[in-house]
């Protein structure tokens, strides 16, 4: 394992992982240094994560725990504070930040955290599984081939970027439930894109 200088990690139990486990994830994937969310001041983080790269094992962690019903206007506004001091933040489950180039993917993937977390479900990598009684999403091996061609096989040259790839896939829907496929099913299943997808050969 190499470490980054640059990398932070901040950390929030939640039932979905305890502090510790995250911060362990996060000094795997090079954290220099682990903050714990829960026990430090919100706005002194915000500030230690200006012209850094602060990586969350789920980044919409980053929002304050008591705002259940405003959670993603809070986690919108800690990352603009955040970027304001050219700080990026960093998913680690999807490998997604808020860079420019991967920004709709990242927010389309915290968006998703909320929802997940405000409807008492569970992550995306832990399975379709939701709220008992809800159906797992299933797709034809058709609809999975055509996924893997999008995110990383011979299509992926005509979705360059993010978005889209993102675009793409949500037009592939689940046999049983008509739910999009998303890009954090297909990480999960293929691992990430190809940074620069190669053109097709004459």
């Amino acid at each position: 394992m190499s470490v980054d200088d640059d990398a932070i990690g901040f950390v929030r139990s939640h039932r979905w992982a305890g502090a510790t486990a995250q911060a362990k994830r996060l000094k795997d994937a090079g954290c220099s240094k682990v903050f714990d969310l829960d026990k430090q001041d919100r706005a002194d983080m915000e500030k230690i994560a200006g012209r850094r790269r602060a990586l969350l094992v789920y980044a919409f962690l980053l929002a304050n725990p008591d705002k259940t019903r405003g959670m993603w206007a809070d986690f919108t506004a800690a990352l603009a504070r955040i970027e304001a001091r050219q700080g990026v933040v960093v998913d680690v489950g999807t490998g997604l930040d808020s860079t420019k180039e991967k920004r709709a993917a990242f927010l389309d993937v915290v968006r998703g955290q909320v929802r997940r977390h405000n409807q008492g479900e569970r992550p995306a990598e832990f399975g379709p599984k939701g709220k008992p009684g809800r159906q797992a999403d299933k797709f034809s091996a058709g609809d999975i081939r055509k996924a893997r061609e999008i995110w990383k096989g011979k299509d992926a040259v005509h979705y360059p970027d993010w978005p889209s790839a993102n675009e793409a896939l949500r037009k592939i829907k689940a046999t049983n439930s008509g739910r999009p496929f998303t890009q954090e099913r297909a990480y999960k299943m293929w691992g990430a894109r190809p940074k620069r997808p190669a053109k097709p050969k004459d």
